[in-house]
């Protein structure tokens, strides 16, 4: 429902308060994914280059850890959802122009980026910078091309993990800042449903196109093709924050028609029926078609719990330490993983333990050290460059968290 200009500030106040407690869950939901990206990075420290796991009982229990970068797909979801409440509320439009859009999100994620990239660097010169047979492997040596790359937020295009290798998505992130505006021109010109199924299109057909062109030419091209599923993701968060909140007649009629709760489990069920149906090694070479059921899962999952907040769900993920974890997110996702490699390499393997204890002392002992890592980065890096005032409250912080995201 968009504001009335009559109302007295006092009561627009209160609204917005109120609005901002509602959707609290999102800080939740954001700390979920960033919790299972720790575990999955734990998981591939252990197990990605390992060929023998027959006598290992904790590799068949937590494999399924190894879907765990569909977590960034979350994040994507989640990010096209929260940047798109403020525009639903302003006829589609974005409030302040997409020059100030895009100067707010770079205050918003490029300084505690750069700092991150800071860390990194400091820790592969001076602790983790030779190869060890690990998934941190991908993130060396990072030379003067890598960090010239990162600094333009070109890596995902360039092939590059180096430094750290979950900034990719960053750069992901920040490049669909770009293609928000224009989506938002076809969003007012020919609506949100025509909007979103152009845009989906659009992103598996460039996909499938580029991805085959790339086998046989170029893997610049794959590599391209590989980025344009997360534009439709962002798009369906998009058209969820629609969903969720806009009274323009096409959206009001598009939310009647559909129970979605049910259309929720109905998705869940097809999920988890894909999974089953399809195996383990199939499953991760169709990975492609993954990231876009995962992406219609996420939207309904956040259109559910916008509309109907006495849901479970919605309580869990409303609960205070997840939502307090979730408004610092971003900095566990940017600093977490060279961390796995120091805890790993200078505290589990000196103890002589097995690839099952060192899983097990990475998520047990190591989540909630990096977490406190994180917490300590969150205050210096991540926290001045949001906008609320200084010493604002940590629940002032929650509030900001919901509708100014980092990714």
């Amino acid at each position: 429902m968009m504001q009335n200009i009559d109302q007295p500030r006092s009561e627009r106040s209160i609204t917005t308060s109120r609005r901002a407690d509602h959707l609290l869950f999102l800080d939740g939901l954001r700390a979920v994914a960033a919790i299972v990206v720790i575990w999955h990075h734990c998981w591939l420290q252990m197990y990605e280059h390992r060929t023998n796991w027959s006598y290992d009982p904790t590799y068949h229990y937590t494999k399924l850890l190894a879907l765990g970068q569909y977590s960034v797909d979350l994040f994507i979801v989640l990010s096209g959802f929260c940047l798109a409440l403020p525009v639903m509320r302003n006829a589609g439009r974005l409030k302040a122009g997409t020059v100030e859009f895009l100067k707010r999100r770079a205050r918003r994620i490029l300084p505690p980026y750069y700092m991150a990239m800071a860390v990194s660097l400091v820790l592969i010169w001076t602790l983790i910078g030779h190869r060890t047979g690990t998934h941190w492997d991908i993130s060396l040596p990072a030379g003067p091309v890598a960090i010239f790359i990162h600094l333009l937020l070109l890596q995902d295009l360039a092939a590059s993990g180096k430094i750290n290798h979950v900034f990719w998505s960053i750069a992901v992130e920040w490049q669909i800042y770009f293609f928000f505006p224009v989506l938002l021109i076809f969003w007012r010109r020919i609506g949100a449903a025509k909007s979103t199924i152009l845009a989906t299109i659009i992103s598996v057909v460039l996909y499938l196109f580029l991805s085959a062109l790339g086998n046989t030419h170029h893997a610049f091209t794959r590599l391209l093709g590989l980025n344009f599923p997360y534009y439709a993701l962002f798009t369906f968060g998009v058209f969820a924050a629609a969903i969720a909140t806009s009274d323009s007649a096409e959206v009001i009629a598009i939310k009647q028609c559909v129970n979605w709760s049910f259309a929720f489990a109905v998705v869940t069920a097809i999920a988890l029926i894909f999974d089953f149906v399809v195996g383990e090694q199939s499953l991760l070479e169709h990975v492609w078609m993954l990231h876009y059921l995962f992406g219609i899962w996420a939207a309904t999952l956040l259109v559910t719990l916008t509309l109907a907040p006495q849901h479970p769900l919605h309580r869990m993920l409303a609960w205070r330490p997840l939502v307090f974890l979730g408004t610092f997110a971003y900095s566990i996702y940017l600093i977490h993983a060279p961390l796995i490699q120091v805890l790993w390499q200078y505290i589990l393997v000196p103890l002589h333990t097995s690839p099952a204890e060192q899983f097990w002392g990475l998520v047990v002992v190591g989540t909630p050290l990096f977490v406190g890592a994180a917490y300590l980065f969150f205050l210096c890096c991540e926290r001045p460059f949001l906008q609320t005032r200084p010493h604002s409250s940590m629940l002032s912080l929650e509030k900001d968290a919901v509708e100014n995201p980092a990714p």
